[in-house]
């Protein structure tokens, strides 16, 4: 385990980057962005022009807020403790190994959620104000019910007819999708992962599945999972197989002096932060 982590440490960019050829130019709309995404299954376009270059990166969460109205200042309104879950207590008894378990990378401090009957322009905005992609959706009682991410989202916002071909119309559509309910659009066919499964087996589910979360239940039974204990997301993976520590041996320093730079480059955000998911 410890050389093959070593051999993925060690290599360089080019080696794993996935040549793409599918872009879209700044001129189409965000719903046609949407539309590219969901059929080539792509969480993120290139925006180029046919004849030029690269002009940046479109995001199905820069689709998803910027559609429905989720700005910053709509969401610096939302209070996002308002809306966490404390998961249950887990043993901190575990064993240091090559092929750590995944409890000791998962998010297991307070974690945003969302509840099954919040419409999805609220649901969508507590998720801006916590910068995080998605969040699991807790009923009244604290029962694990489903997970809502920005591609659930997304893909309600896909059901806006083509057709629109007026600003009313589409105005109109967006309303109607932004009052829906969280439990209309979520996925309720839970894959969960246990909090003693290793790190590498989650890594593998994620891959194979397609995923950037798994929610981590005390059992793996989707119709009954059990308590959420935490939440593994694949940068917690990612940083964790590179030995991205924010240490003080670290290049980037510690992680508030990261934030600051990156936030400083206009670059602040969930896909650059340790635990966000």
């Amino acid at each position: 385990m410890d050389e093959k982590v070593t051999e993925i440490q060690k290599l360089a960019v080019w080696e794993v980057i996935f040549p793409t050829k599918y872009t879209i130019p700044p001129t189409a709309s965000l719903l046609d962005a949407a539309r590219v995404m969901a059929d080539k299954k792509l969480n993120r376009l290139i925006v180029k022009p046919k004849y030029g270059p690269m002009l940046g990166i479109i995001t199905s969460t820069d689709v998803v807020f910027a559609v429905l109205g989720c700005d910053a200042v709509s969401a610096q309104a939302v209070d996002a403790m308002q809306f966490m879950y404390s998961p249950c207590e887990e043993s901190e008894d575990c064993s240091i190994s090559s092929n750590p378990p995944v409890r000791e990378h998962m998010t297991r401090t307070e974690i945003s959620c969302v509840a099954p009957d919040m419409s999805l322009f609220d649901a969508a905005t507590v998720l801006r104000a916590a910068h995080v992609t998605g969040a699991p959706v807790m009923s009244s009682d604290d029962t694990l019910v489903g997970v809502l991410s920005r591609n659930d989202i997304m893909r309600a916002l896909l059901s806006i007819p083509a057709s629109c071909d007026t600003d009313e119309k589409f105005a109109c559509e967006v309303r109607r999708v932004a009052h829906e309910k969280v439990e209309t659009v979520m996925t309720s066919d839970l894959r969960t992962v246990t909090p003693d499964m290793s790190l590498m087996d989650a890594a593998n589910v994620m891959a194979a599945e397609r995923l950037n979360r798994l929610l981590v239940t005390r059992t793996v039974d989707a119709k009954a999972p059990g308590a959420l204990c935490g939440i593994l997301s694949s940068t917690d993976v990612v940083f964790a197989m590179l030995g991205c520590d924010f240490s003080s041996d670290s290049p980037f320093g510690d992680e508030e002096e990261l934030d600051s730079v990156l936030s400083a480059e206009g670059r602040g955000g969930n896909l650059y932060r340790k635990g966000i998911y």
